[in-house]
């Protein structure tokens, strides 16, 4: 779409804030690229086994697709593009955000704290399931009292709600 195309590089020539946003994404594609590239080299063919690893490669190529600033707002806008119809390229489309989101998974690499909290989930189970029971019975109670509480007045047969 040739008018979202020309809104988002209008976006990018006025506002500095949208641009240094976009110059940050950038130089940390690159820094994570040249991690990619030094880390493969370090650890060999052994790299492929491991499901972060993949996560990682993932996310790093959907971040790399989503750079281009013509295609820029197709990614990240999905009203703009299924209003179009639907298809493979649009399908394509919206895998970017959660191929860019797989980053979130390999955050073990930085700051290797998954292996205790699956150790404290599996010896504390029983207490986090209870709770979390707990506290969706609060949460639950809680929203009801509040939508029963705020109603006001509804002599005049109009409610707030609506």
């Amino acid at each position: 779409d040739m008018q979202s195309e020309d809104a988002f590089l209008h976006c990018m020539r006025k506002h500095w804030l949208f641009f240094s946003l976009y110059l940050i994404d950038i130089s940390l594609t690159v820094f994570f690229a040249t991690e990619l590239c030094l880390r493969i080299t370090a650890v060999g063919p052994q790299y492929f086994l491991y499901l972060t690893s993949w996560c990682y490669i993932l996310s790093l190529a959907a971040t790399f697709v989503s750079l281009n600033p013509r295609t820029r707002n197709t990614y990240f806008h999905p009203h703009a593009r299924w209003a179009t119809g639907h298809s493979w390229t649009n399908l394509c489309y919206e895998l970017v955000i959660p191929l860019r989101l797989l980053r979130l998974f390999c955050l073990d690499e930085y700051f290797n704290s998954l292996p205790v909290l699956k150790a404290v989930f599996f010896t504390l189970w029983s207490r986090l399931l209870r709770s979390g029971y707990a506290m969706g019975v609060v949460w639950l109670w809680h929203a009801t009292l509040l939508h029963l509480l705020n109603r006001g007045d509804l002599t005049d047969g109009v409610s707030p709600v609506t």
